[in-house]
């Protein structure tokens, strides 16, 4: 870890947040970041793309790009010593769908999923799909299978509301983070970057296959891990989730386990993030804001923190008042 800078903001940081738990769950729209690109695509004349890169609901029209709060496409920048093209490069056989929002770079390869006949989850995806149609006009909010592409929509769209809810609930905004590193605010050390204080972007990878996560992970991080991992790219400034629909027995292939697993990991990535990661907060106050905010979304698919020596147990029941 780096050199710790003054420990008491951030170690405050957790009474602080716990007080705001009650609150509304309104959610703001999402501040547009203040920090420039820092990626400049080549002007070179563009190579045509294929069909799978074409998104249906955009057709890659600028316009449409930013009236969804979407930055880019690709190229960009990802982690330590390596970009979105040099990870399709790496990983040719995987045809990687990537999008830049205003806080998150995602790239995917999830499946076509189809939702289940259950009226209760059914309700739930139409209204979700509804609230992203406002942005992104061509959605059809009564789609009964998601494509890859209204995947990749969804969850950009996820991971953009859990950041706006959580900047609401530590009682910050934009304007709270420096926009270059080395920067103290009004006095007071808020970080290196203007994301929560992390220079860079947080980062997501949504694998459809197992082996497509550990080649990644062998290639870009010298890890290799059979299950979810995040990574803190420490030069690149970024904290990363690399995930695979096909880990823990394949329940990830569940959308709605996707969708807890990945706002439960990213929960402990702001987290981290918060005013610079340069320090582990109690385990006991990631894993209760990750459950807190995973459980709303649903109960039945709860995640915990493992690794090779000490393995999660996933069957545990999930009728927690109960068992309390």
């Amino acid at each position: 870890m780096e050199k710790e800078s003054p420990l008491m903001p951030r170690m405050l940081f957790s009474s602080i947040f716990i007080l705001t738990l009650g609150t509304s769950t309104t959610l703001p729209p999402s501040p547009a970041s203040r920090h420039p690109m820092e990626w400049a695509q080549k002007t070179s004349k563009k190579k045509k793309l294929p069909r799978w890169k074409i998104d249906p609901y955009t057709r890659n029209d600028p316009k449409a790009l930013k009236k969804a709060g979407y930055v880019n496409f690709s190229p960009f920048p990802w982690g330590d010593g390596h970009d979105s093209t040099l990870i399709e490069k790496e990983l040719r056989k995987s045809k990687i769908i990537w999008v830049e929002t205003a806080h998150f770079r995602i790239g995917s390869t999830l499946e076509p999923w189809q939702l289940p006949f259950d009226i209760k989850i059914r309700k739930r995806y139409r209204a979700e799909l509804t609230e992203l149609q406002k942005k992104i006009p061509r959605i059809n909010p009564k789609k009964k299978t998601l494509d890859r592409w209204l995947r990749v929509h969804l969850f950009a769209h996820r991971l953009e509301k859990l950041y706006s809810d959580f900047m609401k609930r530590v009682g910050v905004t934009q304007k709270n983070f420096p926009i270059k590193p080395d920067t103290f605010m009004n006095g007071e050390y808020w970080g290196q970057g203007p994301y929560l204080g992390m220079r860079n972007k947080y980062t997501v990878l949504l694998f459809q296959k197992v082996s497509e996560h550990l080649a990644y992970l062998s290639r870009f991080t010298g890890r290799v891990q059979n299950f979810a991992v995040r990574h803190h790219f420490k030069k690149f400034g970024s904290l990363m989730l690399c995930t695979a629909a096909g880990l823990e027995d394949g329940r990830l292939k569940n959308d709605v386990a996707m969708h807890v697993h990945v706002i439960w990991n990213n929960v402990h990535n702001l987290i981290d993030g918060y005013r610079h990661y340069t320090h582990d907060l109690p385990v006991w106050f990631k894993e209760g804001m990750a459950h807190w905010y995973g459980r709303r979304i649903s109960p039945k698919w709860n995640n915990f923190d493992q690794n090779e020596s000490a393995r999660a147990d996933l069957k545990s029941t999930w009728k927690w008042d109960v068992a309390v």
